[in-house]
């Protein structure tokens, strides 16, 4: 059993699978917030993270954390939401790489982020943080980093949105939304 439950305080990470062979593929994108809720319960962690910025996390006894989550109702609930959130988090990618055309990835995973890192308030053209490379995406979204360039670009030139210096500014909310298939 594992001994102690990780949550990322502030920071970007990846969560991932490495296979034998050296390849690996990209599972979710950590942020603040985020709590490894599999390491409650599982022996050990069927994957690994890796910071994408500067990352801080806090680390939680898990025996403590299970106490208290079996003791408190409000603890419970919201260990409840924490993973339901991340088992549809889960459905979406594989909707997402399973159905979905490149533009429609590339604009859920945007927005998805966006939404996230915004309290579920989306600002059209404020800056958000967004460290995140192409080849980050790319393999998030089962798509070549080639294929995400050419649809950003394609995002890019119909105004949808800017994305310089690691800060993304949505201009066309609306349009980024249709295309991801959220409205």
């Amino acid at each position: 059993m594992l001994s102690d439950v990780f949550a990322v305080c502030q920071g970007w990470a990846l969560r991932f699978i490495e296979l034998t062979d050296g390849r690996r593929q990209n599972l979710a994108v950590l942020l603040p917030g985020d709590i490894s809720v599999a390491g409650l319960f599982g022996d050990k962690l069927h994957y690994s993270v890796q910071a994408v910025t500067k990352l801080r996390i806090t680390r939680f006894a898990g025996a403590d954390l299970k106490k208290r989550i079996f003791s408190d109702v409000h603890a419970f609930e919201l260990f409840g939401r924490a993973f339901a959130t991340e088992l549809h988090d889960v459905d979406e990618r594989a909707v997402d790489l399973g159905r979905r055309s490149a533009e429609e990835r590339v604009a859920h995973l945007i927005l998805g982020l966006v939404d996230k890192m915004s309290g579920h308030r989306i600002r059209p053209s404020h800056p958000y943080v967004f460290p995140l490379l192409q080849r980050h995406i790319a393999d998030l979204t089962g798509l070549t980093p080639v294929h995400v360039s050419r649809v950003m670009t394609e995002f890019r030139n119909a105004s949808l949105m800017k994305l310089a210096k690691g800060l993304l500014t949505i201009t066309d909310l609306t349009g980024l939304e249709q295309i991801a298939r959220l409205k």
